[in-house]
């Protein structure tokens, strides 16, 4: 049996007649009357009565019938999603990301993605909302950290950990691995749960003391930069500035976490061209996270 055939059995089935349907297709009545034939004999049952106020399903028509519908529906939506693939992503763009990760990571890397996508339009929220919450008018959330249950499609998009970073100019003489083993010997490593980190651990005179203690991950990462001591940072967020030797780790043998991030969207801009787009640059931006 072939779709078209199929197509043509509904259309009559819905009609009630090969005239009407044949009117309605915008076909020769006697191309749909063959087809309808050719149909039962490859079923090899009679699937339509016919009487003087048109055509009825049989049994056999009743079975095929539904069957029918659901191969139809399967088709469009095949055909709707590769024509949702090549069209070009365009349209305003309305997501939400933590602030950090829009300041440290995505904003350096943006210019790549309006770039590639210049018939989109962004505008990016940072305004704090609860995990697996989303505004109506939002297309995508980026999620650092747990998940709550949601109605949302999450894509991971990689994993980050937390490590414990310094830059080169507040360790003096020291080596990195002789630094992480002062904070070590003080008692300064802290050990509580990912993202109540706060302390800014400096180093003098052969000791290590705790000079600051503040939760915001991102004035915790001004001071380190600043060269005021080390401190426990997301890694992805470093990333950058490790290669540029302007942080190093003072323990690699000590991360923490894993810290998941996810992208989210609802079910039905699944196959939007400008959400796709999004993410996939999102997940290309991430790359390999550990390390």
């Amino acid at each position: 049996m072939n779709s078209d055939d199929l197509r043509i059995f509904v259309a009559v089935a819905e009609a009630k007649g090969v005239s009407r349907a044949a009117a309605r297709l915008g076909l020769p009545k006697s191309s749909v009357s063959r087809q309808v034939t050719r149909l039962e004999a490859e079923a090899g049952a009679i699937l339509f009565e016919r009487g003087r106020g048109g055509v009825r399903l049989t049994d056999a028509g009743h079975a095929l019938f539904d069957q029918a519908v659901r191969v139809g529906q399967l088709i469009e939506g095949a055909a709707a999603s590769v024509q949702a693939a090549l069209a070009a992503p365009r349209g305003v763009l309305r997501v939400n990301v933590p602030h950090l990760f829009a300041t440290q990571f995505l904003a350096p890397r943006l210019p790549d993605f309006l770039r590639d996508c210049p018939e989109v339009e962004l505008v990016i929220d940072v305004s704090h909302a609860p995990a697996g919450a989303m505004a109506p008018e939002t297309d995508v959330v980026v999620r650092v950290g747990p998940l709550e249950d949601s109605a949302l499609i999450a894509r991971k998009l990689g994993v980050s950990e937390l490590r414990l970073y310094a830059a080169p100019q507040a360790l003096g003489r020291l080596s990195p691995r002789r630094a992480g083993a002062l904070l070590a010997e003080a008692g300064l490593v802290e050990a509580v749960a990912l993202g109540q980190y706060r302390s800014v651990v400096g180093f003098a005179g052969g000791r290590a003391s705790r000079r600051v203690q503040v939760q915001e991950p991102l004035a915790r990462m001004a001071l380190v930069l600043a060269g005021a001591g080390a401190a426990w940072l997301p890694a992805f967020l470093c990333r950058d500035a490790v290669a540029q030797g302007r942080l190093v780790d003072l323990a690699p043998g000590d991360a923490r976490g894993p810290i998941d991030l996810h992208a989210l969207f609802p079910a039905h801009l699944a196959a939007s061209p400008k959400v796709r787009a999004f993410i996939g640059f999102l997940a290309g931006a991430m790359g390999p996270l550990r390390g």
